[in-house]
């Protein structure tokens, strides 16, 4: 199954250190993470057998391969789901704010998955294994 994430960036992606970041090759590491939030940088869940925490990156960057790209409103970024990222707060650092929308695309064999974790938007009434083919999940190009 192939996967990708997508991003779009406002005026406030342009200001210093404010650009969505990348840690080069991390979706190829073969590791699984618990998602941190945007807010107060906790993770959503422990880690367990299958989710670990993610390392402290920024405590290691000089380690890392780290590419940055800053955007402008309408810009579209394209990545592997699995590709460890973020962008830093905005708040103090510019007087516009960071809006952004991201979106998730799969190949033609989804099928649904749990994690440890709340998932958003919440799909209830899916359970684990199921294929994604119901309105919720459109069809963006045949394969």
């Amino acid at each position: 199954m192939s996967t990708g994430s997508g991003s779009t960036g406002s005026a406030a992606s342009r200001s210093a250190h404010a650009g969505l970041e990348f840690v080069a090759g991390s979706h190829r590491w073969g590791r699984r993470f618990v998602p941190r939030k945007f807010v107060d940088h906790q993770p959503y869940a422990a880690a367990d057998a299958r989710y670990e925490l993610v390392p402290d990156i920024d405590a290691r960057r000089d380690e890392h391969r780290i590419i940055r790209f800053d955007v402008a409103p309408g810009d579209v970024l394209a990545f592997h789901f699995r590709t460890l990222h973020a962008a830093p707060g905005t708040a103090g650092r510019t007087v516009h704010r960071r809006r952004a929308v991201s979106f998730r695309y799969v190949g033609d064999d989804p099928r649904f998955v749990t994690r440890p974790w709340l998932q958003s938007p919440p799909f209830d009434d899916v359970r684990p294994g199921e294929a994604l083919d119901d309105g919720r999940f459109p069809v963006v190009a045949p394969a």
